[in-house]
């Protein structure tokens, strides 16, 4: 798809294309897979707010492999929960 993509300048598409994996598996598993899927491509795992990650650059694509720790999930499932809850006032005139 990338060496298409890269043929293909004038096609309507974003600057980059993502394709990521979510490793399955308690925490540590999931981070030891990222580990071992970033040392076969020979990538560094990269650590963002409980995100951990390694990426690929193909062209116009890129290729990354995430373990959400579970902390980051917790955090990211209690902010979810404000979703139905909080409404921005739109009954104020002006």
């Amino acid at each position: 798809m990338a060496a298409y993509l890269e043929a293909q300048p004038d096609l309507p598409v974003p600057f980059t294309i993502d394709i990521a994996a979510f490793p399955q598996g308690d925490e540590p598993t999931r981070i030891a897979e990222v580990r071992r899927i970033a040392e076969l491509l020979d990538l560094p795992v990269e650590t963002n707010h409980g995100h951990i990650a390694a990426t690929l650059p193909v062209g116009r694509a890129r290729y990354r492999v995430v373990a959400v720790s579970d902390d980051a999930s917790g955090r990211w499932s209690a902010l979810i929960t404000y979703v139905d809850h909080v409404r921005p006032n739109t009954d104020r005139e002006g």
